[in-house]
C-alpha cells in the first residue's frame, strides 16, 4: 500500500472525529427540538415574564437552519411551558444592533442560535445577557463561548449541557431537576 493510500485510508478513518459540530452527522432537529423545549420548561422564570405565551427566537443567518425552525415549530404545537403554548419566530443576524432591536420587538424569552453563528456567538451571548433571554444552541463550542444551554449529541445518544456563568448571566430561574439529566460544561 502506497503512503498516498495509506495516508487517505487514516484520514478517511479520522475525519468524522476532527470536523466541527456543524458538518458531522448530528441530532435529527425533531429530537433536538423536543429537548430544548423540555429544557426550557424548567426555567421557573417562565411564568411570570410570559404574557398569554412563550415567544422563542430562532437566531440563523437566513439561509439555512430551516430544519430547527420548523422542527421547533412542529414540537411547539405539540407542547407547552409553563401552561402556555410556545410561538416559534426565525429572525436573521443582521449584526448586534438590528438583531437586538428583533429581539426586543419578538418579545423573545429564549433564543436558539443556528450553528452557522458560530463566529457571532460573543455578540449573540452579549445580547442575551442585555434582555435575559435564555439561549440554546446544538453546537458544544457554542455552550464553551456562553450560551446557556446545549442540545447536543454526545456518541448516539442525546445530551443536555449547561453552562452555570451563562445561566446566572442571563438571570435564568433554573429548576435543579434539570441538573439530573444534564451535564456541566465548564
Amino acid at each position: 500500500m502506497s503512503s498516498w493510500t495509506r495516508f487517505a485510508l487514516i484520514a478517511a478513518l479520522l475525519a468524522p472525529a476532527l470536523l466541527p459540530a456543524v458538518a458531522r452527522a448530528d441530532l435529527p432537529a425533531d429530537r433536538r427540538a423536543q429537548l430544548v423545549l423540555k429544557a426550557l420548561s424548567y426555567n421557573r422564570s417562565i411564568k411570570a415574564r410570559a404574557t398569554g405565551e412563550v415567544p422563542f427566537a430562532v437566531l440563523s443567518n437566513g439561509s439555512s437552519c430551516h430544519d430547527a425552525v420548523a422542527a421547533l415549530q412542529s414540537s411547539a404545537r405539540k407542547s407547552t411551558v409553563a401552561g402556555l403554548p410556545v410561538k416559534v419566530v426565525e429572525l436573521v443576524y443582521a449584526g448586534s444592533a438590528a438583531t437586538e432591536k428583533a429581539l426586543a420587538d419578538s418579545r423573545a424569552l429564549a433564543v436558539f442560535v443556528c450553528p452557522e453563528l458560530g463566529a457571532q456567538v460573543p455578540q449573540i451571548v452579549a445580547l442575551t445577557r442585555k434582555l435575559d433571554l435564555m439561549s440554546f444552541s446544538g453546537v458544544e463550542e457554542h455552550i464553551r463561548q456562553g450560551i446557556a444551554l446545549g442540545v447536543v449529541e454526545r456518541g448516539s445518544r442525546a445530551a443536555i449541557l449547561t453552562n452555570m456563568k451563562a445561566i446566572a448571566e442571563e438571570g435564568v430561574d433554573l429548576d435543579s431537576a434539570l441538573m439530573r439529566f444534564a451535564g456541566t460544561m465548564r
